[in-house]
């Protein structure tokens, strides 16, 4: 099963937290009742030509799932403005709620 279908179908318990890594320096935290994306880096913008086209900087490896597959989302924070905290491409796709500090 792809992982945002794991993060989004995956039963919860009111105790419960899940704490997904989706690459890079991203997390998802998942509660019965909440969704927290958090440095989510899910796009190739950093050496894409039409994006930043950074050659020096690339992913470490593919994302695990594209943006566009995010249904269930109640935020998003980034710890820090760089774009590979901050991507935005990822964010773009998502116009919910965003928390930087």
């Amino acid at each position: 099963m792809e992982l945002n279908r794991q993060i989004e179908h995956r039963p919860m318990n009111d105790d419960q937290l899940s704490i997904y890594f989706i690459g890079q320096s991203g997390y998802v935290l998942k509660t019965r009742d909440c969704t927290l994306y958090i440095d989510p880096y899910l796009s190739d913008y950093i050496e894409n030509p039409s994006g930043l086209n950074d050659s020096y900087m690339m992913r470490n490896y593919p994302p695990p799932f594209l943006p566009n597959k995010i249904q269930k989302l109640d935020a998003v924070f980034c710890t820090h403005a760089h774009v590979d905290h901050m991507d935005p491409w990822t964010i773009q796709k998502k116009k919910e709620k965003y928390v930087m500090v």
